[in-house]
């Protein structure tokens, strides 16, 4: 991958840091970002959420979106179930997003790793999938739904 002459690894994108080792494997880290994450805080006493608290975990998910988006698709089936949790939340959901929060601090090493595919032409690489889906697994028996996408070298072998 050629990047402009002023974007020599290591460098900062977007929140995500990029590196380069010496086999041409790129590494994405957000070690930095998930440093800055805040936990939600409470100012209600009730079971039923705050709008302030409803505006914190909005804005703490969001921010947990750019993280699963970018660099941590593992956490990508968690994400979605706090925000669809969200509208008719409660104090336990608060905490949730909370406990959310710090498995992502606890997990701010974790990278991901690119590999150079030694790819001559496009006509070298195959786009691969894997998906699963969970029935009414919402709380308003919404079904769910995930898929990851990637591509692979044509000579890799089936495995």
């Amino acid at each position: 991958m050629k990047w402009s002459p002023w974007e020599v690894a290591p460098f900062q994108h977007c929140g995500v840091q990029l590196s380069q080792g010496a086999n041409g494997n790129w590494t994405l880290s957000q070690r930095e970002f998930c440093e800055g994450l805040n936990q939600v805080e409470e100012d209600g006493q009730g079971k039923d959420l705050t709008d302030n608290e409803i505006r914190q975990c909005r804005a703490v998910l969001g921010s947990a979106q750019w993280r699963v988006y970018q660099t941590a698709p593992h956490h990508a089936a968690k994400l979605s179930h706090l925000q669809s949790l969200l509208p008719k939340g409660d104090r336990s959901t608060l905490k949730e997003v909370n406990k959310f929060v710090r498995e992502l601090y606890g997990q701010r090493d974790v990278t991901l790793e690119m590999h150079d595919l030694q790819a001559d032409c496009d006509a070298d690489l195959v786009a691969v999938g894997w998906s699963d889906a969970a029935l009414a697994n919402r709380v308003d028996l919404a079904s769910t739904g995930g898929m990851i996408v990637g591509f692979v070298h044509c000579a890799q072998k089936d495995g």
